[in-house]
């Protein structure tokens, strides 16, 4: 094959018409090499940062429409876990509100037995100062548990009569309209203890409702009857709210199993859209180290292939 050494003309091309060109001034064989490097470093880069990130989408640059999906999956997944919390808060809230009703209840059942047995002939007016005495402090209990049951200062039984119909609101969902409301029942005490639908009513006294005036010590039989007809009626109140209650935090808690599996279920497809696969990507730094080495070894050899000229010239 025929060598034509061309000094100035700034062009090279391996092969022409059965000739070698070689040039020194435009080194070509070199620039080639150095753009093949570029390239090749560029892949090396990405590698590098796939694996110490160890997600596979770093900007906006490496999937558009991908960040743009797992950025939205994002936050339904941090949105469900919000939700979840909220779940957990409004059950918690309901469960402080069932166990002071069971107390509630627990003493309307004791009060409903000291009326019944006031209401015997076989015991004593002052046999039944004694059961009313029992009896009005049951009903202070209850007072007092009404009042003080609350969470986070939220009054869950002692509520406002103008606003009996007051609903509370729990966010239990990743979006705007996904909510779930409780109503706490009208459990009221405006000291008159005479609200209809109220977890209790007056229960007039064991004995005559003017005992404790001095004014007699008499008892009438339809004291006693009213009193079983109010604690009956604030019985059967307790056992509503129970249901409300049981209803409620059933529903609530089979929403949070669903908001779990919707949190798994929307990681796992973002995981296959934004985390890196280890083995692929350990794979393409081994390739594009080699392929670095291999093309810094050809620069080297680019660089001395003008150095050839000097065998002509000594000729």
């Amino acid at each position: 094959m025929a060598v034509r050494l061309d000094l100035f003309s700034g062009y090279v091309c391996p092969n022409i018409g059965g000739f070698v060109t070689i040039t020194i001034n435009t080194n070509i064989s070199a620039s080639v090499a150095q753009a093949a490097m570029t390239r090749n470093s560029r892949e090396l880069d990405t590698a590098m940062e796939k694996l110490s990130t160890g997600k596979k989408i770093n900007s906006a640059a490496d999937n558009a429409s991908g960040l743009a999906i797992t950025t939205r999956m994002t936050s339904q997944i941090q949105g469900a876990a919000a939700a979840i919390s909220n779940a957990s808060d409004a059950i918690n809230m309901v469960r402080i509100a069932d166990a002071a009703l069971i107390e509630i209840e627990s003493m309307l059942q004791r009060m409903r037995e000291l009326t019944l047995q006031a209401a015997s002939g076989t015991v004593t007016a002052t046999d039944r100062i004694y059961l009313d005495a029992e009896y009005q402090n049951m009903l202070q209990g209850i007072d007092q548990i009404v009042e003080n049951t609350d969470y986070n200062g939220i009054a869950l039984l002692n509520n406002d009569v103008a606003k009996a119909d007051r609903l509370i609101t729990f966010q239990i969902g990743v979006n705007a309209s996904q909510t779930k409301t409780y109503f706490p029942g009208v459990f009221v005490d405006d000291g008159s203890r005479s609200n209809v639908g109220a977890i209790y009513q007056k229960a007039p006294n064991i004995l005559s409702s003017t005992l404790h005036t001095g004014v007699s010590s008499s008892y009438a039989a339809d004291n006693f009857q009213a009193a079983l007809k109010a604690i009956d009626g604030a019985l059967l109140t307790v056992e509503r709210q129970y249901a409300e209650n049981g209803s409620f935090i059933n529903t609530i808690t089979r929403t949070v199993d669903n908001l779990f599996n919707t949190q798994v279920n929307t990681e796992a497809a973002r995981s296959r859209i934004m985390d890196s696969n280890y083995a692929r990507e350990t794979s393409n730094l081994a390739r594009t180290q080699i392929v670095q080495q291999a093309g810094m070894a050809m620069i080297a050899q680019a660089n001395a292939l003008p150095k050839t000229v000097m065998m002509l010239l000594s000729d």
